[in-house]
């Protein structure tokens, strides 16, 4: 995330399928791998092509190499390195020297988790998300419509969606609003209700002259 200039699929596809193998090997700070195993996993078809994206993540340290294969047809015993979290980019015009971050002692797969997905709308019926109930009522139905139209969302995608609604509706009134209009249009997000208030008057149509002095019933 912080070196984008280093990303490109390919090195991406043998990390994670590296990843997905130490995994299914239950985490063993060694294990052996094989070229032909990680190019298939990956669908690679040229050796020049994998060995040089494989050795892209052996140069930025996401890869130790403890012992090389002598060919293609030889496994590398390789080892995932232990990694720690990068520090926010400094603002040029920002003085203060930023925190120290403590290194992660654990692997980078241990910091993968599974975030919950709501494909079921019977998943969140009788969750309480907020204490006014029709409110609650009405976000429920928000999110009832988002996963009918396959939109499903997952848990930070609605704690993200109530902490927006804080942010946008200062009222009942506006909470209301915000999200019937939101249900009304089949929207998958939340917007600011526009003051009634301050909108202009709209002036009265024109008569043409076949309509004048025509009576509406």
């Amino acid at each position: 995330m912080e070196n984008p200039e280093h990303n490109n699929p390919t090195s991406t596809a043998i990390y994670f399928y590296i990843v997905s193998v130490a995994n299914q090997l239950g985490w063993k700070s060694e294990f052996s791998l094989s070229s032909t195993q990680v190019m298939n996993g990956c669908g690679i078809a040229n050796y020049k092509t994998y060995k040089k994206h494989f050795d892209i993540l052996v140069e930025n340290g996401l890869i130790n190499v403890v012992r090389q294969s002598k060919n293609q047809y030889m496994a590398n015993i390789i080892a995932l390195v232990n990694f720690t979290e990068a520090l926010p980019k400094q603002s040029k015009s920002t003085t203060e020297a930023l925190p120290k971050q403590a290194q992660s002692t654990a692997h980078i797969h241990k910091t993968i988790k599974t975030i919950k997905t709501y494909k079921s709308i019977e998943e969140i019926k009788g969750r309480d998300f907020f204490k006014d109930q029709q409110i609650n009522a009405l976000f429920i139905q928000f999110l009832s419509e988002r996963i009918a139209r396959k939109k499903y969302p997952t848990e930070n995608a609605i704690q993200l969606l109530i902490k927006k609604m804080r942010e946008l509706y200062k009222s009942k009134e506006q909470a209301v609003e915000g999200l019937e209009t939101a249900i009304a249009n089949g929207w998958s997000g939340l917007f600011e209700v526009k003051n009634n208030a301050s909108k202009q008057p709209q002036t009265a149509p024109t008569l043409t002259r076949a309509s004048r002095g025509v009576k509406m019933e």
